[in-house]
């Protein structure tokens, strides 16, 4: 059985691309919101907080009944670019003991890097919740009122003024608590709703109605509907640190780094997981806010 012990008495720098990729995996699964946004991962991402990267869409391209040329009718591909600031660097520090440092790989998944990964996870969460939730702001465009009451005819308001804005892709109803709690309570929205599946409820997915897929998170403010392309969110890997145990990389959207250094102040070896990450509103007419009324 192979410790992170010995892979660092012997040097063997393998192991820790085992061990960050299984971080990074570990990371990609503990979000929810963030998944339902489109994502633009990094590595080796050479700038830092206060750098921007660019967010590259492609745009639809028109068509039109074709009249004898194809040439005549022939377009280049065009790209919308935006360009998003870096503003964060969610990051996670632990000493271990001489304990942990004698897990096996598995073990120190499970009793290290996995709760490292959902401290960063959370904190991802909670920074494209602040970004979706300014859609549902009082002075946000289209702004929709929720009567508590009877709060699927807000929902089916946002849904006309998606049809109307012509918006394709899965559609999602990100929600607070106090929406959560007065969609649980409508009989109707229940009757309607279609429940998810273990791994949708474990992203926050609480059902699906009316067209949207409804994710809750106790990170927003409000209820937001809006499709992928509506957000953005850019999460890059910091550069590996050379002369000690790192490593990085990158998948479906999410990328991070993980370092084993040692702490001269403590005299332990400590592991440390981070990115960077920073995100934006793409589109404002590809979602729209709903807030609950006053009673």
């Amino acid at each position: 059985m192979v410790t992170l012990h010995d892979a660092v008495q012997d040097n063997d720098f393998a192991i820790s691309h085992i061990v960050a990729s299984g971080a990074l995996s570990l990371l990609r699964g503990a979000t929810g919101l963030a998944n339902t946004v489109h994502r633009d991962a990094q590595e080796e991402f050479r700038g830092g907080v206060g750098d921007k990267v660019r967010i590259r869409r492609p745009e639809i391209l028109e068509a039109k009944n074709f009249a004898g040329s194809v040439n005549a009718m022939a377009k280049p591909i065009k790209e919308n670019t935006v360009e998003l600031e870096i503003t964060d660097q969610p990051l996670v520090a632990t000493d271990l003991t001489d304990r942990e440092m004698r897990f096996s790989i598995a073990d120190f998944e499970t009793q290290v890097t996995g709760p490292q990964a959902a401290g960063v996870a959370d904190y991802l969460e909670q920074h494209i919740a602040n970004t979706i939730s300014a859609r549902s702001a009082a002075n946000a465009l289209g702004l929709i009122t929720m009567d508590p009451k009877n709060p699927r005819m807000a929902i089916i308001d946002a849904m006309t003024y998606l049809d109307k804005a012509r918006v394709s892709g899965t559609r999602y109803l990100a929600v607070d608590p106090d929406v959560k709690n007065a969609l649980m309570k409508d009989d109707n929205f229940s009757q309607v709703s279609q429940a998810g599946t273990a791994e949708s409820l474990r992203g926050g997915v609480i059902g699906s109605a009316y067209g949207f897929v409804v994710v809750f998170s106790p990170y927003m403010k409000g209820a937001v509907a809006y499709v992928e392309s509506a957000f953005a969110m850019a999460v890059c890997q910091p550069v590996a640190v050379r002369g000690t145990f790192s490593s990085g990389g990158s998948d479906r959207g999410y990328a991070m780094r993980w370092l084993l250094d040692f702490n001269g102040d403590t005299l332990k070896q400590r592991s440390v997981m981070d990115c960077y990450v920073g995100s934006t509103v793409l589109d404002e007419r590809r979602s729209v806010g709903l807030a609950l009324k006053s009673v």
